[in-house]
């Protein structure tokens, strides 16, 4: 007797999840939408061909689920979202695939994410052009995307300089018991690790008396 598909079960926790029986014996277990995606159906032949076919969407599903439990938590970019998968153990095809379907889904926008991750960091201080890069490029996005985010999103000229004066003058409130050649110091090095440009510091530095 040659080998079947004798059963496509609902799973009794998820019965959008389905269990493939070849012979009686459970291979695999997927979300319905892959099964359909397959053409799978009871009494269907199962050779080789097939059982690579249905591994492989069962890895992927199973890369899916990890992803989205990831995702409920907070916004990732793909390639955060690469290096957790990879530590989850799953292979480098499997999460190819798993990659492109979040990102059909919109559930992956490395676009998005960048606007969202400059905007937070400027939420939170004013912030240079090259902290912004840095941000991004550890989260894997791809430079041209990153070129294009600073270019929109990233203050330039007098906003520049005003986001860097704003932030001497917090920093000096704490600063009065230290002399001016220490204040320059530590001003120009808090200014340079928040990503600002050397002339935009110098300018921020001049408008400033008590530095």
């Amino acid at each position: 007797m040659s080998d079947m598909i004798t059963a496509l079960a609902p799973t009794k926790r998820d019965p959008s999840r389905i269990t493939i029986k070849v012979n009686g014996k459970a291979v695999a277990t997927m979300v319905r939408a892959r099964i359909e995606e397959l053409a799978l159906h009871e009494g269907m032949a199962w050779d080789d061909a097939l059982a690579q076919r249905v591994q492989q969407a069962a890895a992927v599903d199973k890369a899916m689920r990890d992803a989205m439990t990831r995702l409920s938590r907070r916004m990732l970019s793909s390639g955060d979202m690469r290096r957790k998968l990879r530590q989850r153990d799953h292979d480098a095809p499997v999460i190819d695939e798993a990659l492109e379907r979040l990102e059909a889904l919109d559930l992956i926008d490395d676009e998005a994410f960048g606007r969202a991750l400059i905007a937070e960091t400027l939420r939170r201080k004013p912030a240079g052009p090259k902290l912004l890069r840095s941000k991004l490029m550890q989260k894997g996005l791809d430079r041209e995307l990153i070129d294009r985010l600073l270019a929109e999103l990233t203050p330039v000229g007098d906003d520049a300089v005003h986001g860097a004066v704003e932030l001497i003058e917090k920093k000096l409130r704490s600063m009065g018991n230290l002399d001016e050649n220490t204040r320059k110091r530590r001003l120009w090095g808090m200014l340079a690790r928040r990503g600002f440009e050397a002339d935009v510091i110098e300018q921020a530095m001049r408008q400033i008396d008590d530095v």
